[in-house]
């Protein structure tokens, strides 16, 4: 009888034992499942979050090259508009030039016409009273 007494407590304590690590297999298995649900739920999140970034970053990077297209077709505009004022600075200062010289023409021909009117209204002056005594 104690032999099967024995028996009877060893085969309690293997089914206790196989139904304590059945139990701990179960829980284990959960717990691993559960951190498995974790870190799959953590990648989908940081995927989404990666996602959001690369399609900031891309419209940024759009927006940059825009930008910088733009910049180059202002500075060509305002490139070609710097040229245009200057040949046109160009034929305004010719034109000064030649309009300041045919001042000076005109104005040296003016002095001229003065000095020889003078000579003439003397000479009248001169040639009336000449007249007169005579």
């Amino acid at each position: 009888e104690a032999d099967e007494l024995s028996q009877r407590e060893v085969s309690s304590l293997r089914d206790r034992h196989k139904a304590d690590m059945e139990e701990m297999k179960r829980a284990l298995q959960e717990v691993h499942e559960q951190d498995l649900r974790v870190v799959k739920a953590e990648r989908d999140s940081r995927s989404a979050d990666l996602q959001r970034v690369e399609s900031k970053l891309a419209l940024r990077e759009q927006v940059y090259e825009d930008a910088i297209q733009a910049h180059q077709s202002f500075q060509l505009m305002v490139e070609g508009q710097l040229s245009e004022l200057r040949t046109q600075l160009k034929i305004k200062s010719f034109e000064y030039e030649r309009m300041a010289a045919l001042h000076e023409e005109v104005a040296r021909e003016a002095r001229e016409c003065r000095e020889e009117r003078e000579e003439m209204r003397k000479k009248l002056e001169t040639l009336q009273e000449k007249h007169l005594h005579v």
